[in-house]
């Protein structure tokens, strides 16, 4: 609902192969391509800016052509299951907009909790997502995401989603889930091992920089007497 009253981004799959036809749609409405960040250019992922003309409120379009996981400032990941998401999606019945089928999306969820965890996490003892998890469990059923968790990841998958269920959503069970991934999508990663640690390092502190930049400017706009 945030979304589609653009009180947020609306994330948006398009199939690779009808890219262009989404390009038509957004060049219809009006919509302007936006700049995506240099440490997100590689997670198939483009910015779309339009402005509502019932409200004149600005709309900010995620449209992504690939799914990506990993840690933070590192989505180093590519989950293949964009043809699986948008043959199996639903429509929102308070909406009519098409979403990701709840037993898929439930498993989208902690694999990519799971792919997030770094050591810090581990050790701090991050929780994981249990209010999205209790949401969407009310809209499907265990028998229907062990399914979908066996087509994505397969049988040690399902395994894995299962005892997540059943043990609520914990480091514990997210780390165990995340070694069946890592097994299931080894061939899907760009980066690993130091190389891909090295290269997380290395947007962390562009990220924090750019804070401090941002923080900085806010502070000498506020002191100055213009």
């Amino acid at each position: 609902d945030a979304a589609l009253t653009a009180d947020t981004d609306l994330d948006i799959l398009v199939d690779p192969v009808a890219i262009d036809d989404a390009y038509g749609v957004f060049a219809e409405l009006g919509c302007r391509r936006g700049r995506v960040a240099n440490a997100r250019n590689d997670i198939g992922l483009e910015d779309f800016l339009g402005i509502d003309r019932e409200t004149n409120r600005m709309v900010h379009f995620h449209v992504h052509y690939r799914i990506p996981g990993g840690e933070r400032h590192n989505k180093r990941f590519r989950l293949p299951w964009e043809r699986v998401v948008l043959e199996t999606r639903v429509r929102d019945e308070a909406t009519g907009v098409w979403v990701t089928a709840p037993a898929v999306e439930i498993v989208l969820l902690l694999t990519r909790y799971a792919l997030k965890l770094r050591g810090r996490d581990i050790a701090r003892g991050a929780k994981g997502p249990e209010s999205e998890l209790e949401f969407l469990m009310a809209r499907t059923s265990r028998d229907q995401v062990l399914d979908a968790a066996e087509r994505l990841l397969g049988s040690r998958g399902r395994v894995a989603i299962g005892r997540v269920l059943a043990d609520g959503v914990d480091v514990k069970s997210l780390h165990r889930l995340r070694r069946v991934v890592l097994h299931e999508l080894g061939s899907q990663a760009s980066s690993r091992g130091p190389a891909a640690f090295g290269r997380r390092m290395n947007r962390e502190a562009a990220w924090a920089l750019r804070g401090i930049s941002r923080s900085e400017e806010h502070t000498s706009e506020l002191q100055s007497p213009y």
